[in-house]
């Protein structure tokens, strides 16, 4: 498998170059028209559907853009109030849809005061004063959040009754496509998804926020193989802001979620956090979301996770290393007590496991800063 990008690189004897590379499994070499050899890249072998997920690259083009979701061209506002041939939202010219949920929509934008594009996430209409004042406070929180395994969140604002977030704007896949196209990951590369997913919760746990909603969905590959955290805080934050997360309402997907969390959304703790992201290396692995066996019914999965009874990763393959099972096992725990006591426990596991195996490459991790 092979991509296509295009970079600007400029070379030490001043020449600056636009050009188009395609890397493939073997690596990738960049040179200047002067002759220097700019850049060069050897890519180790191993799971080819992650051939990306270490490679680092100084410069991302937007002619590498590929839509997230293809056929919706025309951009649509999220209430049939606003006009639909809508170009523009504030200072922000929408270029495309690129996706949509329960929340809002989210969009392509050209920032008209900065140049640059972004993805505007516009929620739904707020009417209460009081709810939008508690969004501008929780949204102010989620904008200092600064770490490269999470989605940044650039600026925010109300415009109009309709509340909308800022953020980067990231060429990929959602990991939720990426099993799709490619079920039975390596084990190797189920773990190194984890151990950057849990970086990302490490942060966030040190902000004391909690995510709530962890999904393959939720999860960014991007073309660079940098992993990203979509909607970091957006599940408590935004939810609470309309009022969502009272006693009794599930908040979170219900494959995914623990049952203390389908039981009460408002208290749970990291450690839910925790088994859904055993729930997501679950399906990673095996390409089988756990408790599907039980059927769609919200009635039957709560039956099921009451009981905890589920078709577990041995039932599908006895070929899964059994020590990543374990791991995985044990961030699904019924009790919360009984799992990992927070996400650095589970990441050093984690990499022990890769240490273990071999597999582990002595390299900078994906998503560190320079």
């Amino acid at each position: 498998m092979s991509h296509r990008y295009r970079t600007t690189c400029k070379c030490k004897c001043g020449n600056q170059v636009t050009m188009d590379m395609e890397v493939s499994s073997n690596g990738m070499q960049i040179f200047c028209q002067c002759g220097e050899l700019l850049g060069e890249h050897i890519v180790a072998a191993r799971d080819s559907s992650l051939d990306s997920l270490d490679q680092r690259f100084k410069n991302e083009d937007e002619a590498a853009e590929t839509p997230l979701m293809k056929g919706r061209e025309q951009a649509m506002m999220p209430e049939a109030n606003l006009s639909k041939t809508t170009r523009q939202f504030g200072d922000y010219t929408i270029l495309k849809l690129l996706g949509e949920g329960g929340m809002g929509k989210v969009y392509l934008v050209h920032d008209n005061t900065t140049n640059e594009r972004g993805a505007l996430k516009v929620l739904k209409k707020i009417n209460d004063s009081k709810l939008l004042q508690y969004f501008q406070r929780e949204a102010q929180i989620l904008t200092q959040l600064d770490h490269p395994n999470i989605v940044k969140i650039k600026c925010y604002g109300i415009q109009k009754d309709y509340p909308y977030l800022l953020m980067e704007y990231i060429v990929g896949s959602t990991l939720s496509k990426i099993i799709q196209e490619r079920p039975n990951l390596h084990p190797a590369s189920v773990a190194q998804i984890g151990y950057y997913l849990l970086l990302a919760l490490e942060y966030a746990n040190q902000k004391k926020i909690i995510h709530r909603d962890i999904k393959p969905g939720n999860i960014f590959i991007t073309s660079l193989g940098v992993l990203k955290l979509i909607d970091m805080g957006m599940s408590k934050a935004l939810d609470e802001s309309y009022q969502l997360s009272k006693t009794g309402q599930i908040i979170g997907t219900p494959y995914y979620a623990p049952y203390e969390q389908l039981q009460d959304s408002k208290h749970v703790g990291h450690r839910s956090d925790l088994y859904a992201v055993g729930a997501t290396l679950f399906q990673t692995l095996s390409g089988k979301v756990p408790f599907i066996e039980c059927g769609t019914s919200l009635s039957a999965i709560l039956t099921a996770k009451a009981s905890n009874t589920y078709k577990r990763l041995t039932d599908y393959s006895n070929q899964f290393p059994p020590k990543l099972v374990q791991i995985i096992e044990k961030a699904m725990a019924f009790k919360p007590e009984d799992r990992y006591s927070n996400a650095t426990e589970m990441k050093e596991s984690l990499h022990l496991f890769c240490r273990a195996t071999g597999k582990q490459q002595q390299k900078q991790p994906v998503g560190k800063n320079q």
